[in-house]
């Protein structure tokens, strides 16, 4: 039946749809379809009007009546499938598109790649995905999507290829360059990670996820004050993106900004209360600055936010380790997957340390070598070799000449007192001993900061201290005490105390800018500081890649004890000696002892070192958790459980053993 003239009709119903008039087109054509016949084209025009303007559940209805009409309409069922995604009833649209006759059209194998990816179907996904590029391999958008999907799956160096491939065909799409220095990024691939992310951000400026991708890189290389600006700049173009903000989070965290860091993994968790990586960096702050009241607190409020997933699991297992409970901690750990989320440098130290607790000397020894070679496997190991410090130490060998140090011009007199040297190898004691020591009110303890550490490179090699004029002595010396005091100004009448372990192999600088300078040193069995150190997962450096295995962690220790003991003896060194055994044996004993060499008067807080510990904060150190503890003694004589592993660096750390009065290590091999 033929319309009257000037009648409304299909034709101007689509003429308001291609003028982006949603609204006015569907009310038009539900008009248009009272008066007129079922038909499906007007049906499908006519939802696509009311989907177009926003009313969902109006068009999927007018699409289903359209259906009952022609149900083998490929555009009619594609339609209908995807409206019924949108409505996230996935399920249904996924029975549509694999109906014999429309599951090999490559929009329903999109559709359907996409819909599995949302339901976190990755593999289905990966496979549809593929599938559509047998039927079409120019398709840029189905290669992007594959690339995403297995970036998803975990896949990442399958990511990477799939990105590489679709940029070939799409060099300066915007998108794909992102998700490919993203991908880069996941699969650790900064060689090729910096530069594209730089291109990113270069060709989508206002994309947050470029200036994220570049921020990850710059971190991932340490270079975190440049990384800062570029996740600022990706959180103002996306202030609720809660990945952003832990990268930034994680960022303060690397340059000591706790408090700012504590912030930015809080409000994480106010943008996604479920973000699992916010849990675990927060509670890893909170277990490495002692909170563990509010690290407990964390997990309440993670259970009640239904947060869940390998991060979780290791922050309950932190929390049962610090507690105590070293068994549920291990049972929690090893459901962890060894390639998931969990960095699997800190899965296996959290192994190491839990199984040697329950005495499994094996399994710790193994994880420990797990953890090592993690780091070992970071991008920037390649820059410190395991022998790099040793040999260092080496060069060092003819800067005690007696004539050498004959050469030196006078130091001018110090005006104000000299700092005390708190030295020794890693893992003698000096966190414990500084932490005692700032129990007192007349010190001011410096906790490993690389003050000395600066003005050594300003000097340059040691060998060059002997040409320093008196004019130059002086100059560093004021430098070092404006370096202390930006740190944080010395209070009246305190006395400096600089904790950093191998300031022992800068004894020759500090003796001649402070000849009259004291020095502690803590000593710890040989055997025991070597095995802690190999079981630490230090910030990897030139001097920390030593530990990476247990034989360079040896042959180190006897490198930079040869060189300290000759220091001490050529320059005649005030020193203090002190045993980490001795300390925690008679801990009043030895600190009355220590507080008389530094000259300063008793006090009863220096032996109440937990709350000091808890006072003081984030600890640097990897003692942070002993400190808070009783004084105990497990600790030593724990390298006679791992005999049997470290049997082959004995002779190295016996001539050690005997010299600091522990005795021959092989006289305790008796095999009773």
């Amino acid at each position: 039946m033929m319309q009257p003239k000037g009648t409304p009709g299909p034709h101007d119903v689509l003429r308001l749809l291609h003028a982006g008039r949603a609204a006015d087109a569907a009310r038009l054509g539900a008009n248009v379809l009272q008066r007129s016949r079922p038909d499906p084209a007007l049906l499908q025009i006519v939802a696509i009007a009311h989907i177009q303007s926003g009313d969902l559940l109006a068009g999927r209805t007018l699409l289903e009546k359209a259906r009952a009409l022609a149900p083998r309409d490929p555009g009619l069922a594609f339609n209908y499938a995807k409206v019924l995604g949108d409505l996230k009833d996935a399920d249904a649209a996924l029975r549509i598109c694999a109906q014999p006759e429309f599951s090999n059209l490559a929009d329903f194998l999109r559709l359907r790649a996409d819909l599995l990816k949302s339901l976190g179907r990755h593999a289905d996904a990966i496979a549809a995905f593929k599938r559509l590029l047998q039927i079409d391999p120019a398709d840029v958008a189905a290669r992007n999507n594959l690339g995403n999907a297995l970036l998803e799956s975990g896949q990442n160096v399958e990511a990477v290829a799939m990105f590489e491939t679709a940029l070939q065909r799409a060099p300066t799409e915007p998108t794909l360059t992102v998700n490919y220095a993203t991908a880069l990024v996941a699969a650790r691939d900064f060689a090729k990670a910096l530069p594209a992310a730089e291109r990113a951000r270069s060709i989508a400026p206002q994309n947050p996820l470029a200036w994220q991708a570049l921020g990850r890189t710059l971190n991932y290389l340490r270079r975190h004050q440049e990384a800062l600006p570029c996740l600022v700049e990706a959180l103002r173009l996306d202030p609720r993106n809660a990945a952003i903000t832990v990268d930034t989070a994680l960022t303060f965290v690397a340059l000591a900004e706790f408090e700012k860091a504590e912030q930015g993994f809080r409000q994480a968790l106010t943008l996604d209360p479920r973000c699992a990586e916010a849990y675990l960096n927060l509670g890893s702050l909170f277990e490495q600055s002692n909170r563990i009241a509010e690290l407990e607190a964390l997990l309440a409020q993670a259970d009640a936010a239904g947060a869940q997933g390998d991060q979780i699991l290791a922050l309950r297992a932190m929390l049962a380790r610090r507690n105590g409970d070293f068994e549920k901690a291990r049972d929690l750990l090893v459901q962890i997957a060894p390639d998931g989320p969990v960095d699997e440098g800190l899965r296996a130290q959290l192994m190491g340390g839990i199984a040697d607790r329950l005495g499994d000397v094996q399994t710790a020894y193994d994880a420990f070598v797990a953890m090592n070679e993690a780091t070992a496997r970071h991008p920037l190991s390649a820059d410190f070799g395991r022998d790099d410090y040793r040999n260092y130490i080496k060069s060092l060998d003819g800067t005690l000449d007696r004539q050498w140090l004959a050469s030196w011009s006078a130091a001018p007199v110090a005006e104000r007192p000299s700092p005390a040297f708190l030295v020794g190898f890693p893992r003698s004691g000096t966190t414990l001993l500084d932490t005692v020591l700032m129990g007192h009110d007349r010190t001011h303890v410096l906790e490993e900061q690389p003050i000395m550490a600066a003005i050594h490179e300003e000097v340059g090699h040691l060998s060059e201290i002997a040409n320093l004029t008196t004019d130059q002595v002086e100059a560093l010396r004021e430098h070092y005490f404006d370096k202390v005091n930006e740190l944080a100004p010395v209070p009246d009448g305190a006395m400096i105390i600089d904790k950093l372990p191998l300031n022992m192999l800068r004894a020759p600088l500090i003796h001649r800018l402070f000849p009259d300078a004291k020095f502690i040193f803590a000593v710890r069995h040989p055997c025991d500081c070597v095995l802690s150190c190999f079981m630490q997962n230090f910030h990897l450096n030139r001097s920390m890649a030593s530990f990476l295995d247990i034989e360079s962690a040896a042959l180190t220790y006897d490198a930079a004890l040869t060189y300290w003991e000759e220091s001490r003896d050529a320059m005649d060194l005030n020193v203090h000696q002190i045993h980490y055994e001795d300390l925690i044996a008679d801990t009043r004993g030895e600190t009355e002892r220590l507080v008389g060499f530094l000259g300063l008067g008793w006090t009863e807080d220096m032996l109440d070192h937990q709350q000091t510990a808890v006072d003081r904060g984030y600890i640097r150190t990897p003692s942070y958790a002993q400190v808070t503890e009783k004084i105990y003694t497990r600790a030593a004589g724990r390298w006679e459980r791992y005999r049997q592993q470290i049997n082959h660096v004995l002779p190295t750390l016996d001539p050690w053993a005997k010299r600091y009065g522990y005795g021959s290590v092989f006289a305790a091999a008796d095999p009773a």
